[in-house]
């Protein structure tokens, strides 16, 4: 349940990334002629179109002089990408998706970069700037889930590892509150492995024959 809900808060953030991007693909119609670029976004640009080859000849054809377009386009099909790995539960490819919000912010700092270089400061400074707070606040993961544990579920397993060792004189289970902090409190002092590696066997030890005895 918890991984059903973790994809499903991912799926979300990263449809709400991709109607950001589109957005933002129908402002960036620089041409190279008149602005230009800077030399990491077209390095940026053309690795990504070495590693993502779902990117149509089409594209490429009429964005070829708008470098800003084609890129975020290549942004547009990492978060695609990315959406995809989720869903069918496949490793990060490095270059095909994002492992994480904060590729997705590189590469919008990429072109943020190149326009502010190239009299686009205005747009730069102005609606990208917004998406990428916007984007670094919602995250690819929309938000942060806290994953809790029922304290009885706790209580439990340290019974089980306390109890075995027989050193208190009542079971953990009825220990009073204060007792058990202190009690945890000198374990996590102490420099003794509180669980065995491996785990005791639950089967009583054989006592040896009388012929094996020295």
């Amino acid at each position: 349940m918890t991984w059903d809900v973790l994809i499903l808060q991912h799926e979300h953030g990263i449809n709400d990334a991709l109607e950001t991007i589109d957005e933002l693909r129908g402002f960036l119609s620089n041409s190279i002629r008149y602005a230009g670029a800077t030399e990491e976004l077209l390095t940026s640009l053309q690795a990504d179109l070495e590693n993502l080859p779902e990117i149509s000849p089409r594209y490429k054809r009429l964005n070829a002089e708008e470098p800003y377009r084609l890129k975020a386009t290549c942004i547009r099909q990492k978060l695609e990408n990315t959406k995809k790995r989720l869903a069918e539960g496949t490793s990060h490819q490095p270059g095909r998706d994002y492992l994480g919000t904060s590729e997705l912010i590189g590469d919008l700092r990429i072109i943020q970069s190149s326009l502010r270089e190239h009299r686009g400061g205005l747009f730069a400074d102005g609606r990208l700037a917004r998406t990428i707070r916007t984007l670094a606040a919602f995250g690819l993961q929309l938000a942060t889930l806290d994953v809790r544990e029922h304290a009885d579920a706790h209580h439990h397993a340290l019974g089980q590892l306390f109890d075995r060792l027989g050193e208190e004189s009542w079971r953990y289970a009825d220990m009073p509150r204060e007792y058990r902090a202190k009690l945890l409190a000198k374990e996590l002092r102490s420099r003794r492995p509180l669980a065995p590696t491996p785990r005791p066997s639950t089967r009583p030890a054989r006592r040896p024959s009388a012929s094996s005895r020295p």
